[in-house]
C-alpha cells in the first residue's frame, strides 16, 4: 500500500475518531527483516493514536511534519478566536 494511500484513508476517517485524540509517532531501525507489508503501522487506542514507522527515517519526518504543521494551524484557528 502507498503512505499517501494510507494519508488518504486516515484523514478521511471521521472526525468525532481523531478529535481530542493524543498522536505519537515512533521510528523503529531495526536490522531484523520485519514481517509487515507497510513501513507504518497505527495503533488506535481511546484517547491515543500510536504510528509505528519502521526503517523508513523519509516517512517518520512526513508524518512528524504534518502533525506538527496541524498542530501549529489549530493552535493559531484557536488563537483567533480567542
Amino acid at each position: 500500500m502507498s503512505i499517501l494511500k494510507s494519508f488518504e484513508e486516515f484523514w478521511s476517517l471521521p472526525k468525532k475518531i481523531l478529535d481530542n485524540k493524543i498522536f505519537k509517532v515512533s521510528h523503529i531501525e531495526t536490522s531484523a527483516p520485519t514481517e509487515v507489508e507497510s513501513p507504518v503501522q497505527t495503533e488506535i487506542d481511546d484517547n491515543c493514536i500510536q504510528f509505528n514507522v519502521y526503517n523508513n527515517q523519509k516517512v517518520y519526518s512526513l508524518l512528524t511534519s504534518v502533525l506538527y504543521k496541524k498542530k501549529k494551524l489549530n493552535e493559531n484557528k484557536i488563537r483567533k478566536i480567542s
